[in-house]
C-alpha cells in the first residue's frame, strides 16, 4: 500500500508538471499568484492544502524554484536546473 506521503507527492508533483513552465518563470519574477492558472494553485502538504510559492531551499542545497515544499513533501520546478523535482522523506 501507498503512504499518504508517496501519494501526496505524487499529486504536487503531476500538478507541477501541469503548469506552464512560462507561468511559473513568469510568477517567479513577479511574484504576482495570478500568473499560475486558478486550479493549479494549491496542493495538499501534508494537512494542510497549501498554495505555490518560491522555494529558497531543499535538503541539500539553495535553490531558485517554484513549487510546495512541507516537512516531508516537495514538488518544484527548479529554475538552475531546468526540471521538476517531487520528493519525499
Amino acid at each position: 500500500m501507498t503512504s499518504i506521503i508517496i501519494y501526496e507527492t505524487d499529486l504536487a508533483y503531476a500538478k507541477i508538471k501541469s503548469i506552464p513552465i512560462d507561468n511559473l518563470v513568469q510568477f517567479y519574477n513577479t511574484k504576482d499568484i495570478q500568473k499560475i492558472p486558478q486550479e493549479k494553485l494549491r496542493a495538499w502538504i501534508g494537512v494542510r492544502y497549501k498554495e505555490i510559492g518560491i522555494v529558497s531551499k531543499n535538503r541539500i542545497r539553495t535553490i531558485n524554484a517554484v513549487g510546495w515544499r512541507g516537512n516531508s513533501v516537495f514538488a518544484y520546478y527548479d529554475f538552475d536546473e531546468k526540471k521538476f523535482n517531487g520528493s519525499y522523506h
